[in-house]
């Protein structure tokens, strides 16, 4: 987000300067004169030299803060010391993406809103409890219907976290 938010903001600095009102009804006539052009080209040269860097500089970082081992470190024990129970009253699923995109969800009783997979959200019904204890990576569905235990390991990022430990 923040890589778009600098790149936004360098094209619109970019654009102000180049949308001066001399060059503006420049376009409505024939230019006769070429030193009007080659300014004009070294302006856009001289955006791009600044534009370009901004926008890789922008790219590499994010790559780099998101694939960080501290910032895999504090997703793992976010999720790791998270601890939530309560019955399922509601099913959703987000109608925003398509196929296995969509997001589909299990409100709680106990106000939790949790995110689940496409298989599991076809397996609960109203009524199943699930719960996760904290220092713990499995989340635990309690199917009443079914008289069933489904388990299922939910920490997005334990791998990740497991090849820095090693």
């Amino acid at each position: 987000m923040e890589c778009f938010v600098i790149f936004v903001m360098a094209w619109c600095w970019h654009n102000a300067t180049e949308s001066k009102p001399q060059n503006v009804s420049g376009n409505f006539e024939i230019r006769m004169n070429t030193e009007n052009d080659t300014n004009q080209n070294i302006s856009n040269i001289i955006g791009l030299i600044i534009l370009l860097p901004i926008i890789l500089i922008s790219v590499i970082g994010q790559y780099f803060i998101s694939n960080s081992e501290d910032y895999i470190t504090k997703k793992y024990f976010e999720f790791h010391k998270y601890e939530f129970e309560g019955e399922i009253f509601e099913k959703k699923q987000d109608q925003k993406g398509s196929g296995a995109n969509i997001a589909r969800y299990v409100h709680l009783k106990s106000g939790i809103i949790h995110r689940i997979s496409v298989d599991k959200f076809y397996d609960l019904s109203v009524g199943d409890y699930v719960f996760k204890k904290a220092k713990s990576d499995t989340v635990y569905y309690i199917l009443k219907q079914k008289k069933d235990t489904l388990k299922s390991m939910e920490n997005n990022y334990l791998n990740e976290y497991l090849k820095f430990k090693k």
